[in-house]
């Protein structure tokens, strides 16, 4: 071996170790000293409300329907009257005494067309909607929080099975090198076991690159939060979800994306209403008073109502109103499409919920017992030279690739189950069951 391939090789290792630290120090400060914990849905309702508290936009969003409730609070019944204050000048001043050369009064502009009333309507409905997107939002952003607390999970849960496949092959290391100085094996037999440890701690560092990514997501969502998150692990499969119109029909009303539309319709509503009472007139009553400045005798006085004439521009109003039509059409088509969308996506979500889950049941009860017991007895044969290395890690590998497939199963199974959840509006899998077993009865009572 030349020296410079042992400069490289040992500069390479050199540059290992000082990943692994980092690595393993990035775990540390998002970790902490807390053990890792099971993902259920009290831990995702807990992170949550942290995530209401402090995500900006959570926040921005309840600022804006803060501000849309007070505007709907604060609508006028009656518009501000109008106080009128003037004076006449005239040439002689008998005309002064008989006709008054002070005058005040007030008009004040009634509410009897229905065009406050409607603005009022237009104002509630925005606070409504507003509202509706906030809550959306946050539902959107309490499934992504899941999603990455059971990605940063399953990141875990595989650097955990690749560090335990690499300290067993390097007992098989220690081993084949004490065969090997015996005389009993060739020394290709440890090249090959030393390749294969090198690459798996090579898989073990991009993995807990990856645990760490998952961490530091989970942080980015809850910012803000100056408080370590922990690790996390997956929770077992549960059972499959059902499909059927129950499930559709809870999700068409209650998944955020149609919530926010439909309030989108009843605004678009408010507005055709408040562009066709537009046209009408306003009409306003007012009184007036006239007096001498010189002795404050009052001259006379006078009783007006006042009307605008809006016919001239009934040509322009006629388009408003047909245009806030055209508007409210496109968003009442806009929800027939998004529930069109909520059923496909329904399917797709219970298909792959079902397909994870037999795929991790296969591997957990099946697959991974029997080829543990093999390898166990095979590494017993190998130990006494009775079977070859080959046929060891062979089903070594068969072992590593059913344990990662369950892992990698059970995350998607729970990711898609978040999705669901999202799509019912719902927040846990008990409520599911409920929701099955009650056959839809709580529907009609809303999502929550």
């Amino acid at each position: 071996m030349s020296f410079l391939s042992v400069g490289v090789g040992c500069g390479w290792n050199r540059v290992r170790r000082a990943c692994l630290i980092l690595l393993c120090t990035g775990a540390t400060l998002i970790a902490g000293d807390e053990p890792p914990e099971v993902v259920t849905a009290d831990v995702v309702r807990r992170l949550s409300e942290r995530l209401r508290e402090r995500h900006p936009e959570v926040r921005a969003l309840g600022h804006t329907a803060t501000a849309e409730r007070l505007n709907a609070d604060g609508s006028r019944r009656w518009a501000d009257p109008d106080v009128m204050l003037g004076g006449a000048l005239y040439r002689y001043a008998d005309m002064a005494r008989e006709n008054g050369d002070l005058y005040y009064g007030v008009e004040q502009r009634l509410p009897i067309l229905g065009k406050e009333r409607a603005a009022r309507a237009l104002a509630a409905s925005n606070a409504v909607a507003s509202g509706a997107r906030l809550e959306a939002r946050f539902a959107e952003l309490r499934r992504d929080l899941a999603v990455s607390l059971f990605d940063a999970a399953t990141a875990r849960m595989a650097a955990d099975l690749i560090a335990a496949d690499v300290r067993w092959l390097e007992i098989q290391v220690r081993l084949g090198r004490s065969r090997v100085a015996s005389g009993g094996d060739p020394a290709s037999m440890v090249l090959r076991l030393e390749n294969e440890l090198d690459r798996r701690r090579l898989d073990w560092t991009n993995a807990l690159a990856r645990r760490v990514d998952g961490e530091i997501g989970v942080q980015r969502l809850l910012v803000g939060s100056g408080d370590p998150v922990g690790g996390f692990l997956l929770p077992p499969v549960a059972e499959a979800v059902p499909f059927g119109p129950v499930l559709v029909r809870f999700a068409e009303r209650a998944e955020p994306e149609v919530l926010r539309r439909e309030q989108d319709v009843g605004v678009a509503s408010a507005t055709v209403e408040v562009t066709r009472r537009s046209q009408r007139p306003d009409v306003a009553v007012g009184v007036q008073s006239y007096h001498e400045s010189a002795t404050g005798t009052a001259a006379q006085g006078m009783l007006t109502v006042t009307m605008s004439v809006p016919w001239f521009n009934r040509a322009n109003y006629r388009r408003d109103l047909q245009r806030d039509r055209a508007r409210l059409a496109s968003v009442e088509a806009s929800v027939e499409d998004a529930r069109q969308a909520v059923r496909r996506e329904v399917h797709r979500l219970v298909t792959q919920i079902d397909s994870a889950r037999r795929e991790a049941v296969l591997m957990r009860d099946v697959v991974l017992p029997r080829t543990r017991r093999l390898q166990e007895s095979l590494e017993g044969l190998w130990t006494s030279g009775r079977v070859e290395l080959r046929e060891l890690l062979d089903t070594r590998r068969q072992r590593v690739e059913a344990e990662m497939s369950e892992v990698q199963a059970t995350g998607e199974y729970w990711v898609a189950m978040s999705e669901l959840l999202l799509c019912c509006g719902l927040e846990d899998l008990e409520t599911v069951r409920e929701l099955l077993a009650g056959g839809g009865s709580g529907i009609e009572g809303g999502t929550k």
